[in-house]
This record gives C-alpha cells, structure tokens and sequence, in this order.
C-alpha cells in the first residue's frame, strides 16, 4: 500500500521536484552570467598574475568555508531535522528550533570570523605556503583577506535562511542571492578601484557589500513563512544537537571537492606565477553545469528525500534517487561534451580582452578540460551525499570523502610535475570518480538495489546523443578563427550558434532515441505555455 501510495504520487512529484530544480536552476544561471561578467572585469582590469592570485586566494578562504559550513552542511544537517519536527511534532518546535539555531550559528560565526582576522598571516601560510618566497605578495595576500573575511558571517546567515527557507520548498531568494554579490563586486571594481593605492581592493570591498544585499534579500521571505521569530529560545534543544552532531562529518563529505579545490591552491602557489587564477577561471566555467543543474538539483531534491525518510518510504526514497540521477545525466552528459568541443572558443570570448591574452587562454583553457573530466563524478556526489543526509547518515559520506580527499592529494603530487596546473585539476577530477563510486556501493548496501540499470540503459542513450552534438559542435568550432583578428561580436555570436544548435541537436536526438527525461522536461514547460495561453 505504501508502495502504490508512493509510485501513485510519484508523477506530480517529479514535477515539482524539476519545478523546483528550474527556479534554482534559473536564479544560479543569472548568478553566473553576473558572475562571468564580474570575472571580465577582473580580468580585464587586473589579468592573471600575482595580485590576482592573492585576491582569489583571499576570497576562495571565506567562500570555501561558506561551502562547507553554511549553505552546504548547515543546510543539509538542518533540513532533514527541521523536516522531521515539522512532520511529527507541533509547529511551534519547529520555529523554536529555527531561531535556536539561527542564534547559534550567528555567534559561531561571529568568533569565526574574528579567528580569520586575526589569523590572516597563518592562514595564507597554511593554504599558499610559496607566496611566503615573494613578501609583497604575501603581505597583499594577508590584508585582501582581513578584508575579505567578514564575508562569512554574511553569508553564513544567508545560509541559516536558506535551510528555514528551502524546507517550505521556497527555494528563489536563496539561489538568486549570489547575484547580489557579483552586482555589488561589479560596482565596487568599476567605481572604487581608482580610489584605492592597490586598486584589487576596490573589489574586495565589493565582496562585503555584495553579503550585506543578499542578508537584506532573505528577511521579506523569511516573513512571509508566517513563523515566529520572536519566541524563547532553547540552546539545549534536542533537534539543535542533532543538527551540530550532522554538521562536522556533513561538511567534509559534502564538500571534498572544495577540500581539493584548496589544496589545488596549495600546490598552484609552488607553481608558475598565474598558475592559481588559471584554475580559477577554468573553476568558474565548470561551476555553470554544475550550478544551473547539478546544484540545483541536489537543493531541490533534499526536502523530499527527507519526507521520504520521516515517513519511512524507503522505496519512495529510491525512486526520487533514481529519477535524480537520470535526470543530472540528460544535462550532465551533452554539458561534458560540449565544453570538451567548445573549451577553446568558450575560454576566449569569456576571459581574453585587456590583460588576458591568448597565452593565458591557452593555459587557462587546459585546466577547464581537465576539470571537464571529472564533471559527471562531481555532479553524481552532489545528488547521491543527499540520500545519505536524508537518512541522517553523515558519517559514510565523511570517510569516503576522506579517502577521496586522499587520493586527490597522491594525484596532485605525482602529476603536477608532468602537466603543471592542469595535473591538479585532472586530479580533483579522478577523485570524484573515486568517491562517487564509493558512495554508490556503500549506498547499496544500506538501502537494497535502486534499479541502476535503468540508469545504465538511459545514459548509454543520452551518450549517443550527447556524442553526435560534440562531433559537429567540434566540426563548426574550426571554421572560426578564434583569435583578436576575428571581431569579439562575431566570435560571440558564433559560440552562441554553435551552443544553441548544439542544443537542438542534443534533442532532436533525444526524442529520435524515445529519451524519457525529454518529456519529464517539456511537459511542465507545455502545461504552462498551455496554461498562459487559456489566460
């Protein structure tokens, strides 16, 4: 009966589930396009070298600890407990529970955040040792990220509303924030940058006043949830423990790819000068993908894998595993493909105008396919780790991850010599595999089989389909010059024709091969067209 009840409510939840994964989707690309933007604008006013590499030192620390600590493990050890109370027990539990740990993470962070201030000096030491060889470097390093650090305090209670936000299955105000913060870096590089002796702060002011309008963004949405934020609070709330208890363990196995991505930094740091931004920027395109789907996805899908899980519904569970899994390869696959078709044109029109030129493309451009490789096993850990926090297991995750993390850092050493940057990229790349493969079998032996040869049988489609755009993709990408002596207009309009047929193949192809996720993605845009039309 259960079963029926699950596979019979399955349809509308599927629908919600891509509903709900295309407002995120949605939010995260405008943050990325925002965000692209802001990183030609670096680019162009600042290129790719030394004081770049000590600017994106100084904001990678605080954004990868918000990662870890806020809208990745705060969320997802808050969300399944807060469900949980809201499922079983009276609201007004729930909401003390909300404003306990709101209280709690604010004065966390608030001493987190004095740490990173005062430790600034220690802190550039322990993740970019090799700047301590260059003293100008090294001091620009420190002051970027005594400034610059005040950001995880923002954005840490951006996160807290995020958890509250997106277990009322609101999930707009959380995901469009980062645009925000791009908008406000934006305005702070153009417009304060001249005022400043080392104009690189005008855009780490940027990034404390990018935090400050997303803090504002989240209160009238957090007010229309209609819960009390005024009420006793409880710091020894059992759902309170449970949640710190999920929190450690949560943020290691979730985030080992930005564990990696900080001991890439450690590494790039011994390398050649620009070595750190060539990765970052290659980062930055690979977050697109993994933004506009694989994220959002994962947001979207943990509030009902945890009902699932309140409820028991064991099979329910797997079900929505499934669905999620097929659905990240119907995107995942023809992204992966077609940045290895694209990554030259792609790096040029995003990143060479002003100081980055075509050797920095070059460079640049291969760290993005070695990142490329690894964008399946990326994505796959973001939807699977979610099942394991739904089931309130957060420690399996932790030791895979650790053995992940491992791995990456016996690859990075063996292979940064040969392939320099890229080595270390292609590292982070063969870790995901590892650990997403791990997560699968460990998975299995917890919960049974979850017809993962569906999976197989879909995937093997999709490649096909996804293989046939790549070829001609790559066929059309060597009819342009891709170079200075070909216009900026004409090669943007030409990337962008060669994404969008790209595009249309990839579906004309899909429904050829009678691809179920084609429907599961055009039937809500259909009804709605449908709907608007009747209006």
């Amino acid at each position: 009966m259960e079963e029926n009840k699950s596979r019979l409510g399955q349809p509308d939840e599927k629908e919600s589930i891509l509903r709900a994964t295309g407002v995120v989707g949605g939010a995260t690309l405008a943050s990325r396009i925002f965000g692209y933007v802001r990183d030609m604008v670096t680019a162009y006013l600042f290129g790719a070298g030394w004081v770049t590499d000590a600017f994106f030192l100084a904001f990678r620390l605080p954004n990868t600890l918000r990662r870890l600590f806020g809208e990745g493990a705060l969320s997802i050890a808050f969300i399944p407990v807060f469900t949980e109370h809201l499922t079983r027990g009276p609201r007004s539990e729930a909401e003390t529970l909300i404003r306990s740990t709101g209280v709690v993470s604010f004065l966390i962070l608030c001493v987190v955040t004095l740490l990173g201030v005062g430790f600034a000096p220690w802190i550039v030491k322990l993740f970019a040792y090799g700047f301590t060889y260059d003293p100008k470097m090294f001091n620009l390093a420190v002051r970027l990220t005594r400034v610059v650090f005040p950001y995880i305090l923002l954005v840490g209670m951006v996160a807290w509303a995020m958890g509250v936000l997106n277990s009322h299955k609101h999930f707009f105000a959380p995901a469009f924030s980062p645009v925000l913060l791009n908008i406000g870096m934006i305005c702070s590089a153009l417009l304060l940058y001249p005022f400043f002796r080392d104009p690189i702060f005008g855009l780490a002011a940027g990034v404390i006043l990018g935090g400050i309008l997303q803090v504002l963004l989240q209160i009238p949405f957090l007010l229309r949830t209609g819960i009390k934020f005024r009420g006793p609070i409880r710091f020894s709330h059992p759902g309170l423990k449970r949640i710190f208890i999920l929190l450690a363990p949560a943020a290691i196995g979730l985030a080992v790819y930005q564990l990696n991505i900080l001991v890439d930094m450690l590494l790039a740091s011994f390398l050649p000068r620009g070595s750190i931004s060539y990765l970052y920027y290659a980062d930055r395109v690979i977050e697109v993908p993994m933004g506009i789907f694989a994220t959002a996805l994962a947001t979207a899908v943990l509030p009902t894998m945890s009902e699932k899980t309140a409820l028991k519904d064991m099979e329910g569970l797997k079900e929505t595993l499934n669905h999620s899994l097929r659905s990240l390869l119907f995107i995942i696959l023809p992204a992966t493909l077609a940045l290895a078709a694209l990554c030259t044109p792609i790096t040029n029109v995003l990143f060479e105008h002003g100081k980055f030129g075509p050797e920095e493309t070059l460079l640049t451009g291969r760290a993005l396919l070695a990142f490329n490789v690894g964008l399946l096993g990326i994505g796959g850990v973001r939807i699977v780790v979610p099942a394991f926090y739904s089931l309130k297991d957060t420690w399996t995750p932790m030791r895979v991850a650790l053995i992940a993390f491992l791995a990456n850092l016996t690859l990075n050493l063996i292979l940064m010599v040969p392939l320099q940057h890229a080595g270390l990229a292609l590292s982070t790349s063969i870790a995901a595999y590892l650990n997403l493969g791990l997560l699968f079998y460990l998975l299995h032996r917890k919960i049974g089989a979850f017809h993962f040869s569906d999976v197989l049988l879909t995937g093997l489609k999709m490649l096909l389909a996804a293989g046939l755009m790549s070829a001609l993709l790559m066929l059309g990408a060597h009819q342009i010059e891709w170079s200075a002596q070909t216009s900026l207009i004409i090669r943007i309009l030409a990337l962008a024709a060669m994404v969008g047929m790209g595009g249309i193949i990839y579906l004309l192809t899909a429904y050829l091969l009678k691809i179920e996720e084609l429907d599961n993605f055009l039937n809500p845009i259909l009804r709605k067209i449908r709907s608007l039309r009747r209006k």
